[in-house]
């Protein structure tokens, strides 16, 4: 079946392009002269171009006249995207497309002006061609091309001009392109877009009067503000993400607002959106369901911002999140595969938790500033690959910015107008310390001002969690917004934490101090050691990697440099490349190394875990184990520092032992 186009004279005269489909740039070579001639025609045409003698197409176009902001909403009607951007796009998408440049392309202070014909894999009708329509341009904007819809291109007789320029010199800024693809499928395109309308069709969206608060909300308020204003991401024209999606995939779709209806919003997530309970809403479900919760607080609510009386209006539909009708089941064949996003090729990737683990003393936190150091101006990595350049924010509960991080941070040339710290959260009732727990959101605000985001430091990593640190549950849910946080900036999380004692000659990942979480969650794990022969280079290593190879590293010493007078800061020194397994790399300037006793180690292990109060036996038991101590050691320990134990709560059977030092007396002695 051939695309066809036609010139129009006298009657109709149809041209047909070749039987295969393949596409040939001679088709579609630019001529000189007024806007008229040779035209374009969805599919054959009998007797003249009227909806009526055009029964069927096999050619989809997109008319790129216009486009629009992902983070505003707002279209431009002046210029679409470049035309190659078009290009690019369809190509991604495998199908078979021409995109030229029109006649009024960068004329009269016009922009981008372009068309894309593309081949469907079967004829469609007229009453196909929304769905088509709609469903193209949906995935052309989901590759990052936005154009906007036209009102032409759902013209099912609409004629179209073949590439033509108002003069010679004009030539010089045309542009065709020509790629042979798969054809656009009619039948998925238009049962997915019949799913959705049917949803639609069912919901009859509130109207009111001026004295009606919803009615006066929904005619006032737009649903991508406040889907923005909740960590919605447009991703196009009336396709949003949920921040909690887990999938990448948006499925809030945003339907009306022409004509005077009012928009509707329906969203395919499963119940990591509270929007997803299997029906229709506007933009005042949307608030109440969002801010408010119940109908009667959510119209109190809007009431009061726009000084209306509301109550009158408390009767109103109850706004409280439905529970959830299905949990969502994606196709394979639905998800499209994205490369991982690279900030240094293996070893940082953006959106994902990594952690440098190693002995005290090994230069953890100045290899991390190393690192922010490099991506602040755009430096190379040890392995001389070049960084991106971009901003870096440093969490840090434990060295002062003034004194301690910034000096480090100026010896390894960072520049310092990149970088920023996260501070105290303000809210009503003053300044306190930024909890993550409560604060992500709020942190995820701030970030805005940072420009080009690409690395975010936690030092150390346990203090963003709350609970215990040796519970897997605690801290990965602790540890879930982080990563939440770095899938929605687009940067790497980097955590520094501490090897537990005792365990040399172990896995390197598995001696990462506290639970298992914390090297499961990581996406790489860098390991730091240092060599017991003074004067030898200490090793990073890459202990684990789920993304990407294992192993190898870098040798490495650390200096110190003069940044400021009177002001030193400590920096790296890269050497030679590592090659072998982390294990093997670790064990071969481990060996020898002196060990502390069994007992020594067990006394610092349980002085640390009893700092701030006592714990009871069975958790002081089971954190130790995990830390590799044996528990009769940890008893000997007990009776070296001094601590002792009482029971507490009642008898044996509801009571428990609880292990503490009696300087603090936060238990009373036996």
């Amino acid at each position: 079946m051939a695309a066809t186009y036609a010139f129009f004279s006298k009657g109709v005269k149809v041209k047909q392009l070749s039987e295969n489909r393949e596409l040939s740039l001679k088709d579609f070579e630019p001529t000189v002269g007024i806007k008229d001639g040779t035209h374009v025609l969805r599919g054959p045409c009998d007797g003249n171009r009227s909806d009526a003698n055009m029964s069927t197409a096999d050619v989809l176009i997109i008319d790129g006249d216009s486009s629009f902001d992902f983070k505003t909403g707002e279209v431009n009607a002046l210029s679409a995207p470049p035309a190659k951007l078009a290009h690019e796009a369809l190509k991604a998408l495998g199908l078979s497309h021409v995109v030229h440049t029109t006649h009024s392309h960068q004329q009269n202070g016009k922009g981008n002006r372009w068309r894309a014909f593309v081949w469907t894999n079967r004829p469609y009708t007229k009453g196909e061609l929304e769905a088509c329509n709609a469903t193209l341009h949906e995935a052309v904007q989901l590759q990052g091309c936005t154009v906007t819809q036209t009102k032409e291109s759902g013209a099912f007789g609409q004629p179209w001009y073949l590439p033509r320029v108002p003069s010679e010199e004009a030539l010089a800024d045309f542009e065709y392109y020509v790629h042979n693809g798969k054809f656009f499928c009619v039948g998925e395109a238009v049962a997915a877009y019949a799913k959705e309308q049917k949803v639609v069709s069912t919901y009859n969206p509130r109207m009111g009067g001026s004295d009606d608060v919803i009615g006066a909300y929904v005619s006032t308020h737009s649903l991508a503000d406040l889907l923005r204003k909740h960590g919605y991401e447009q991703k196009a024209w009336r396709k949003w993400l949920s921040p909690n999606s887990t999938s990448g995939n948006p499925g809030v779709h945003i339907l009306g607002g022409e004509d005077g209806r009012p928009e509707i919003l329906y969203s395919h997530h499963g119940d990591s959106d509270p929007l997803a309970d299997g029906e229709a809403h506007d933009v005042f479900d949307v608030f109440g369901y969002l801010e408010h919760g119940n109908g009667k607080a959510a119209v109190h609510a809007a009431a009061v911002e726009m000084g209306m009386d509301y109550k009158s209006q408390s009767g109103k539909k109850n706004h409280s999140k439905a529970e959830p009708l299905h949990v969502d089941i994606l196709a394979a064949t639905d998800i499209q595969m994205e490369p991982i996003d690279w900030l240094w090729h293996y070893y940082l990737a953006r959106g994902k938790l990594h952690l440098i683990a190693g002995q005290a003393g090994t230069g953890k936190t100045t290899i991390a500033l190393d690192m922010a150091a490099t991506v602040t101006v755009g430096g190379q990595w040890p392995d001389s690959l070049n960084a991106e350049k971009g901003g870096v924010l440093i969490w840090s509960g434990e060295d002062d910015p003034a004194d301690s991080l910034i000096p480090r941070l100026s010896a390894s040339g960072a520049d310092i107008k990149r970088v920023f710290f996260v501070g105290d959260t303000k809210d009503k009732d003053g300044d306190r310390s930024f909890d993550p727990a409560t604060d992500m959101n709020k942190l995820l605000e701030s970030t805005s001002r940072i420009e080009g985001l690409s690395l975010i430091i936690v030092d150390p990593i346990v203090s963003a969690v709350a609970g215990d640190s040796h519970k897997n549950a605690e801290v990965r849910r602790a540890l879930q917004p982080l990563v939440d946080l770095a899938s929605k900036v687009g940067a790497a999380i980097l955590g520094i934490t501490h090897f537990t004692k005792g365990t040399k000659g172990n896995d390197p990942t598995e001696r990462v101090t506290g639970s298992l979480a914390f090297a499961a969650l990581a996406r790489i794990v860098m390991c730091t050691v240092k060599p017991l022969e003074e004067g030898e280079n200490r090793r990073f290593i890459r202990s684990k990697s789920n993304i990407g190879p294992d192993g190898g590293g870098f040798e490495y010493s650390l200096t110190r440099k003069d940044v400021q007078d009177g002001i030193e800061g400590q920096t790296v020194a890269w050497g030679n490349v590592l090659d072998g397994t982390a294990h093997e790399l670790m064990a071969a300037i481990e060996d020898g190394e002196s060990d502390t006793s069994s007992l020594d180690e067990a006394k610092d292990w349980l002085r640390h875990y009893l700092e701030n109060e006592g714990q009871p036996s069975a958790s002081i038991k089971k954190a130790s184990a995990a830390d590799g101590h044996s528990w009769a050691t940890i008893k000997r320990a007990k009776a070296a520092l001094g601590a002792y134990s009482i029971r507490i709560n009642g008898a044996a059977d509801k009571g428990c032992w609880v292990w503490d030092f009696p300087a603090r007396k936060l238990c009373n002695p036996p």
